[in-house]
């Protein structure tokens, strides 16, 4: 049996104008999805066990490069395309360009 988390992440019934990035919506303040209709790591007896090392790992490399970065899109690259395998993954390899940020009282070079 395969769920398909991607339409189930994409339906209006549960969120909103599904297809633009509104990463509000998962906030402390927004209402809660129902139970089931957002699966980032399964769910039930097949929840994945590492999701809470991911997740801290996730945010905490998240705020290390933002502290440090500008993430760019290179001019010319086209947009991705949501390929739906076992896992969601992009059609095309995405590329960012990484802009240092200059410290405050600092100038950039």
């Amino acid at each position: 049996v395969m769920l398909p988390v991607l339409l189930m992440h994409h339906d209006a019934r549960w969120f909103p104008d599904p297809m633009a990035f509104l990463p509000d919506r998962f906030g402390p303040d927004a209402p809660a999805a129902p139970r089931g209709a957002y699966l980032p790591f399964g769910a039930a007896p097949r929840v994945c066990l590492g999701q809470h090392l991911a997740m801290t790992e996730m945010t905490m490399i998240a705020a290390m490069l933002l502290q440090r970065f500008e993430l760019t899109v290179p001019s010319g690259m086209p947009s991705p395309t949501a390929v739906v395998n076992v896992t969601l993954r992009a059609d095309c390899p995405m590329h960012l360009r990484l802009v240092p940020v200059s410290a405050p009282g600092t100038i950039a070079s």
